[in-house]
């Protein structure tokens, strides 16, 4: 079945590990790549309420992972010899197997004809190839060197998006753009998006289809496809049982980050409720600034006691009485007990339990919450570098391994080649003793010849002489007419 996959590159273990499209966003990025994705709000999103989703999804490690060896190009080594099967294919060279059909076949005929398109389930793997073995177990996964070759064919990348075409057809989708892949709705949208949303299936097919153009180098008609189908599933909700596999999946068929970015982030701004979307970035920390020493003041003011203690205005410990109240109006408090001012007692100071801060103390209170606040954003900076750091190690880590697999490569092919050349002496060897072999039984037989020619011949001189002697014979014998005529 296809070529054996060996995995070089080692498996992600978690979530985390498959999806890295938030790992190095910019502001700067955000702005720049969200620019040509703003749109005006759909006339459903003014009735939130009827499509809120109430149920909170889930991420699919597995989904996950298996988008993630697709976006690093299957890494793998494969010692089978490309046969080429789905270019000679798509040149019309050989049939779809096991149904017999050609392409030309499909190209002129399928156009249209929606039950053949949804009820026969053998054609998509041949259609839209890929680097992994599908359900079709008689068609052939392609290589790198095929996919090469695939793309410098015309006639094979004309016919794949004659295909692309047909089946944009049957979704209810128009290819406007050959160039650009731009898509939009085809004249019988409503009644082909009716059908899709309720055929849950052809959301596998819709995967399929973008994976094989990745593999094909058709990067935007990928972006273009999966943007349409999210405005149609979240802003138009005509497609709404789409939801997950277009977020889940179809999003992260694309390999470019930015590109999935800018995707989600237009997802994110659509999605109801916004709270239940969790393919966005991951929530950053946010970090509360202390409030300013005249705020703190005002609420001071506002705490301070409104009533007058006993003997107030009355001689030295009215005075002293009045002065703690002033104190109290205008200094500034924090939580937790306060040392009274000096010669007064605690119950002449603090009233009714309220405090008194020294302006020695307010300034402590402020220089601790600075002190933090300094921690905080020395925290979160550090915790950036560390992110950032990780994100450059894990991209050279991956240069390293490609870099390992492209010099793999190079010793499979040199031993390939090797062994081809090996292949080819001994073919030579070969050949050239079957050659003289046909010699030697040539000459052989020519001498056999020459010789049965050689005895014919001396049979033939055996035979005149014989011949001859007869004749002799018979003149000198006595009773010949030719005796008797010598003797008269």
């Amino acid at each position: 079945m296809g070529n054996m996959l060996v995995w070089s590159r080692k498996e992600p273990g978690s979530l985390e590990e498959c999806d890295s499209t938030w790992g190095s966003e910019t502001e700067e990025e955000r702005t720049a790549e969200d620019a040509d994705l703003e749109e005006p709000c759909s006339k459903h999103d003014q009735n939130e309420d009827k499509t809120e989703t109430p149920i909170k999804p889930k991420r699919s490690f597995y989904a996950a992972r298996d988008l993630y060896m697709y976006r690093h190009g299957y890494p793998r080594s494969s010692k089978k010899k490309p046969m080429y099967t789905n270019l000679h294919f798509y040149m019309n060279k050989i049939t779809l197997k096991p149904d017999g059909i050609f392409i030309s076949e499909i190209l002129t005929e399928w156009k249209g004809d929606y039950d053949k398109l949804e009820h026969k389930h053998t054609y998509i793997q041949w259609l839209f190839p890929l680097r992994e073995p599908g359900l079709n177990w008689h068609a052939e996964e392609l290589t790198a060197e095929e996919i090469k070759e695939f793309l410098s064919t015309e006639m094979a990348t004309s016919n794949y998006l004659q295909v692309y075409e047909i089946m944009l057809d049957f979704f209810g989708i128009k290819l406007e753009d050959r160039i650009t892949g731009k898509v939009t709705r085809a004249e019988n949208w409503k009644e082909r998006f009716q059908h899709l949303n309720g055929s849950r299936h052809n959301y596998l097919r819709i995967t399929r289809i973008l994976k094989s153009l990745g593999e094909f180098k058709y990067e935007k008609f990928q972006f273009n496809l999966v943007h349409l189908l999210l405005r149609e599933v979240l802003v138009e909700r005509t497609l709404a049982n789409m939801a997950h596999s277009a977020l889940e999946y179809f999003v992260f068929t694309i390999k470019k980050r930015s590109d999935r970015r800018r995707l989600l982030r237009f997802a994110q701004r659509h999605y109801r409720p916004p709270e239940n979307f969790i393919w966005g970035p991951p929530a950053k920390p946010v970090i509360k600034a202390p409030s300013s020493p005249s705020k703190r003041q005002t609420s001071q003011q506002e705490r301070a006691p409104s009533h007058t203690a006993p003997g107030a205005g009355e001689g030295p410990a009215g005075e002293a009485h009045a002065d703690t109240a002033v104190a109290m109006a205008t200094a500034p408090t924090v939580e937790g007990p306060s040392k009274p001012p000096a010669g007064h007692s605690d119950s002449e100071t603090t009233g009714k339990g309220e405090g008194i801060v020294s302006k020695d103390g307010d300034r402590s209170t402020e220089g601790e919450a600075e002190e933090k606040e300094e921690v905080e954003k020395k925290e979160e900076k550090e915790k950036k570098e560390k992110e950032q750091k990780e994100e450059k190690e894990e991209e050279e880590k991956e240069a390293e391994e490609e870099e390992e697999e492209k010099e793999a490569e190079k010793e499979e092919e040199k031993e390939e080649k090797e062994e081809e050349e090996m292949k080819e002496e001994k073919k030579e060897k070969k050949k050239e003793k079957k050659k003289e072999q046909k010699e030697e039984k040539e000459k052989k037989e020519k001498e056999e010849k020459e010789e049965e020619k050689e005895v014919e011949e001396e049979e033939k001189e055996e035979k005149k002489e014989e011949e001859e002697k007869e004749k002799e014979e018979e003149a000198e014998a006595p009773d010949s007419p030719n005796h008797e005529a010598q003797e008269l």
